[in-house]
C-alpha cells in the first residue's frame, strides 16, 4: 500500500487511472490513502475523472473523497 512510482503515483492512483475498480475497492478496503497526491498534485479521484473511469469515480466518492 505504500508503494510509490517515480511520478509519486500510489497503487491506488495507478488503479484509478487505469480503470480497475475492483483493485480500487480492494486497496481502499486495506487502508490505502484516499487523499494521496502524485507529483502533479492529483489524487486517485482526479485521475479516475481525468480518464473517464466512472465506476472508480463513484466508488472513491462513496468512500468519502
Amino acid at each position: 500500500l505504500n508503494w510509490v512510482d517515480k511520478n509519486g503515483n500510489t497503487a491506488l492512483i495507478c488503479a484509478a487511472s487505469r480503470g480497475i475498480p475492483k483493485m480500487v475497492e480492494l486497496l481502499l478496503e486495506f487502508g490505502a490513502d484516499i487523499d494521496a497526491q502524485n507529483r502533479h498534485g492529483r489524487t486517485a479521484l482526479m485521475e479516475a475523472v481525468l480518464w473517464g473511469h466512472l465506476a472508480s469515480v463513484n466508488y472513491i466518492l462513496d468512500k468519502g473523497a
